[in-house]
């Protein structure tokens, strides 16, 4: 073999090393898939506990705190110790983390204004349950937007 295509093999070789070993992979964001599935059962039986507002609104605070909000707090605590490895997955990791620590107080805080009764508390109340619901969606089409990235090449690294 000529000592020229060897090199050019060679070269070729390192190159195609090189670019293989910039490819990052997709953002890995199954393991946040747990905690967003509680989530939504804690909404449900926020859900559940909101038809008795009208009828009895302590027993709406009493399921609250007895059925949503210890199942609020474990998921948050789950959320808060997932580490995914991917940075973008783990930015998400953390938001979610984070919202589902202020639905921990939002229910805390919506309870108390139930057995209250106060009409502005308790409007004050949905509507911080209600822009907590509108971050949750937009984090959630992130998270899914995400699921279904392609492997990106570069070795620079993600920007922050």
């Amino acid at each position: 073999m000529l000592p020229f295509m060897m090199t050019s093999r060679r070269a070729l070789l390192m190159l195609c090393v090189c670019a293989w070993s910039c490819l990052q992979p997709p953002p890995d964001v199954g393991g946040l898939v747990s905690v967003r599935q509680e989530d939504t059962r804690v909404v449900v039986l926020l859900r559940e506990a909101d038809r008795l507002i009208e009828s009895d609104p302590h027993a709406a605070a009493r399921m609250i705190r007895e059925t949503a909000l210890p199942r609020a707090r474990t998921n948050a605590t789950a959320a808060g110790a997932l580490r995914p490895r991917h940075p973008r997955a783990e930015a998400l990791a953390e938001r979610l983390a984070r919202l589902l620590d202020e639905r921990v107080v939002r229910l805390e805080h919506y309870a108390d204004a139930l057995d209250t009764n106060d009409p502005a508390t308790l409007l004050r109340e949905v509507r911080a349950q209600r822009a907590l619901e509108d971050d949750l969606l937009r984090l959630e089409t992130r998270i899914d937007a995400a699921a279904h990235e392609p492997a990106t090449r570069g070795c620079a690294g993600p920007s922050r």
